[in-house]
């Protein structure tokens, strides 16, 4: 199957999700776990001299309805400065119709149309588990790191491990990310106790318990430098 093949049944899997699209948190587990992350990112941030955002230029390869945009508008970025590629129409027709002052451009996240070192921050959150041919993967962490500016950083959180219930996903640990961005220097962590768990069993004490171990894991988030 050649790229191009691949790029289209992507697109075809996210056809099928598109009638059951989230517009928000699904229970009150996510909200632990996207504080936790969000706690890390400005963290991260923070460290690397990022903040405040309102210069810095923004990229979600993969932004769906731009979710994940609209959580930087909380950390000070400006939306003119806000960027977001998505393969689904659907997608892009909702993220606009949210975001109408954001900029979002439709197509193939292995190929832009942005300059190269262009956006000091890019994010993939939960996209990359989606792509199961690595050529294709190489391409998209070709183009991410093309158009970041030397001493910018990918935000990266996504599966680490396989989803046995789902094979239209497949996890990167560590080293499969490092494979990717072999030029890079690395920070990551191990989070968010695993979903199908938590969501059948959504009491704080059980999320608080599974993420000390890191065996419960089932995502990772990496702040990965050019």
């Amino acid at each position: 199957m050649n790229r191009n093949d691949h790029i289209n049944a992507i697109k075809q899997e996210y056809e099928s999700r598109d009638d059951n699209i989230s517009m928000g948190m699904k229970s009150p587990i996510d909200i632990l776990d996207s504080s936790r992350r969000e706690y890390l990112i400005v963290k991260e941030l923070k460290k690397l001299e990022f903040l405040p955002l309102s210069d810095k230029k923004i990229a979600d390869f993969g932004c769906g309805i731009g979710a994940r945009m609209r959580d930087f508008l909380r950390l000070g970025a400006s939306p003119s400065n806000l960027h977001g590629v998505e393969l689904s129409d659907k997608r892009i027709d909702i993220a606009k119709s949210i975001s109408p002052n954001f900029n979002f451009q439709c197509g193939d996240a292995s190929s832009t149309d942005y300059e190269d070192d262009y956006f000091e921050i890019i994010l993939n959150s939960t996209m990359m588990s989606s792509i199961l041919d690595d050529e294709l993967a190489d391409a998209i962490a070709e183009e991410m790191w093309r158009v970041l500016k030397p001493g910018g950083v990918i935000i990266w959180y996504d599966l680490k491990i396989d989803n046995p219930l789902n094979e239209s996903v497949r996890g990167y640990p560590k080293k499969k990310i490092i494979k990717l961005f072999p030029q890079a220097e690395f920070r990551c962590y191990s989070l968010t106790p695993i979903p199908v768990i938590t969501r059948k069993f959504p009491f704080r004490y059980m999320y608080n318990l599974m993420s000390i171990f890191p065996f419960f894991h089932a995502h990772i988030l990496a702040f990965i430098r050019k």
